[in-house]
């Protein structure tokens, strides 16, 4: 073997264990709270320069050179602030997440193919001391090894001064990605997919605490946080509406209705005849056949119910959430019964019947010049102004934050990160800055979008070629909500999360391979009995109902699924719960 054939070898080996030892985030310095190379050195004051990568999903209208354009707008600030470049990587939103996954695939490849010509240069290197040669004995001087030491390059630019030139993003390099969903989450984390931000959170990017909104970062702490939520508005709400006029002409007091359920469908905190207050209301309005008014604006539901079933339809196992000044969570699972036996599902449901069956109930819309005596309109916060002149309005349920909403949209930092710091520098300063926020999600000022000239505190549209999805890029509460729409539209929206709750039950997997054939009877009995209860007429509703609760009692479903004791199911739906609901 000739001494340049070793040496080409000997030096593909040390590039080898350089990749090895730098490819992941976090097998260097640089995945610390701050304390890695990126630093500023004693010996110069200076940080290093360094290149990051951002993936994002974007609108297929969205054009390369649009992007290019907000690369560089970010990069004036970035490189500035962070001595960090970022390259942009925006990706049709259908085509994102596929992309993601390649690239992660290649990476993991190249991961593999390095190892593989590790072990067998490992194996040369064995055969060549069984002969009594060392592989460094034959190393020309001419050809020193690459090392993973990046060079800090200059150059001069038109004005004599010297420059930063920020190295490229590597082929095995992926940092800063976007996940969504409940499902991509929990694979990303639990296949080392993506970088545990604890550290992070309690050092650095520690700022994040107070942008983002608490219960997103509790409930995406799966055994750490592996994501960062972007903060966005919560759910919706379901306002009870009162007929101002109406009730004033009749002689009701605002102060009846606080409810369409009796009080002890919740925990005693609506006033005694509530209920009966809206409902006879109604009736009286029904009775009277006013023209153009509309007694209920439409069939009205029960407010935060959560059904668990294959596909989150109407269940005989369900529940009810609602906020913590309504009573407490989490629920005793030692008393966990059916849907049926939720004395506001018997309730609102036979009530329903009754009005529909007087006519009073409408297809809840009403034309324009008619009016409506009692509805429940969904909606956010802004509702209140529409109609508060109007009506007197209450919650009839709150926005509530499910699986949906919590893992809608997350900033991650990849483990093949060229630093998990400074990939957090960003994410933060997402959340957290406004002029870097709103470039992101709406262009370059001048090019893409501008202040209107008769209202500086709302922008207007110049370019169709740059179109972000808000929730997909960063804190939304730091940019405006859209064009011709001031920040202080927010206000309300702020509001809103204030009001809100959150679900107990969010990544309560309860579904499984070996459940799966209880579930579908389950379903099958659920499906039988809601029609039975759909066909049931208001005067023999409670019949029906009561005779379906009781036989439940006895039902091998119903049992295998809520005792707590050994079936033919080895996990009881109640066993599940308990231990979910302890662990949180």
């Amino acid at each position: 073997m000739s001494k340049k054939l070793i040496a080409l070898i000997l030096g593909v080996f040390m590039l080898v264990s350089v990749l090895l030892t730098g490819c992941r985030g976090s097998s260097s310095q640089e995945t610390g709270t701050g304390t890695g190379e990126e630093n500023p050195t004693e010996e110069t004051g200076e940080r290093k320069v360094m290149t990051l990568s951002l993936w994002l999903p974007t609108d297929p209208s969205t054009t390369q050179a649009a992007v290019k354009q907000v690369e560089k707008a970010l990069n004036e600030i970035t490189e500035l602030k962070f001595s960090t470049h970022l390259e942009i990587h925006a990706i049709s939103d259908a085509e994102y997440q596929e992309a993601i996954d390649s690239k992660i695939d290649s990476i993991a490849d190249v991961e593999q193919r390095i190892k593989r010509e590790s072990e067998s240069l490992k194996q040369k290197e064995i055969e060549l001391a069984e002969q009594g040669i060392k592989m460094d004995e034959y190393v020309e001087p001419e050809t020193d090894a690459e090392t993973d030491e990046e060079t800090i390059e200059t150059m001069i630019d038109e004005d004599g001064e010297a420059i930063s030139v920020y190295p490229e993003v590597k082929e095995d390099q992926l940092d800063i990605f976007l996940i969504r969903g409940y499902d991509n989450y929990k694979h990303y984390a639990e296949n080392d997919l993506a970088e545990m931000l604890d550290s992070e959170l309690t050092g650095n990017s520690r700022l994040l605490r107070t942008y983002i909104y608490p219960s997103f970062l509790e409930c995406v702490n799966q055994g750490g946080i592996y994501a960062i939520p972007n903060n966005h508005v919560i759910g919706e709400y379901q306002f009870l509406l009162i007929n101002k006029e109406l009730a004033e002409k009749y002689d009701y007091d605002e102060t009846e209705f606080d409810s369409l359920e009796f009080p002890e469908s919740g925990s005693g905190k609506f006033k005694i005849g509530s209920f009966a207050s809206c409902l006879d209301f109604i009736m009286d309005i029904g009775d009277m056949h006013l023209d153009g008014v509309t007694p209920l604006l439409g069939e009205v539901e029960i407010g935060n119910m959560v059904y668990f079933s294959s596909d989150g339809n109407w269940s005989l196992l369900g529940d009810r959430i609602q906020p913590d000044y309504y009573y407490k969570y989490p629920i005793d699972t030692n008393e966990l019964v059916t849907t049926l036996d939720l004395p506001v599902v018997i309730e609102v449901t036979r009530t329903m019947k009754q009005l529909e069956s007087l006519g009073y109930v409408g297809n809840g819309t009403v034309n324009e010049g008619e009016k409506f005596a009692v509805g429940v309109v969904k909606g956010d916060y802004t509702l209140i102004d529409k109609y508060k002149d109007d009506y007197y309005i209450k919650i009839h349920a709150v926005p509530y934050a499910d699986e949906d909403d919590i893992f809608a949209s997350m900033f991650a930092v990849s483990p093949y990160t060229k630093s998990v710091s400074r990939s957090m520098e960003i994410i933060t300063y997402l959340n957290t800055n406004e002029t870097f926020r709103t470039i992101l999600q709406y262009g370059v000022q001048g090019v893409h979008w501008d202040y209107d000239p008769n209202d500086p505190d709302v922008i207007v549209k110049r370019s169709d070629d740059y179109k972000m999805n808000i929730v997909d890029t960063g804190n939304i509460f730091m940019t405006y909500p859209d064009y011709g729409v001031p920040m202080s539209y927010w206000d309300a929206a702020k509001q809103q999360n204030l009001d809100s709750a959150t679900s107990p039950y969010i990544g309560f997997e309860y579904l499984n391979d070996k459940n799966a054939e209880e579930y579908a009877k389950l379903a099958t009995l659920s499906a039988k009995v809601k029609a039975e209860l759909d066909a049931a007429t208001f005067e023999n509703y409670n019949k029906v109902a009561n005779s379906w609760k009781m036989s439940l009692v006895s039902n091998s479903v119903i049992i295998n699924m809520l005792k707590e004791k050994e079936s033919e199911m080895e996990d009881p739906f109640v066993s599940m719960l308990s231990t979910y609901l302890k662990s949180k």
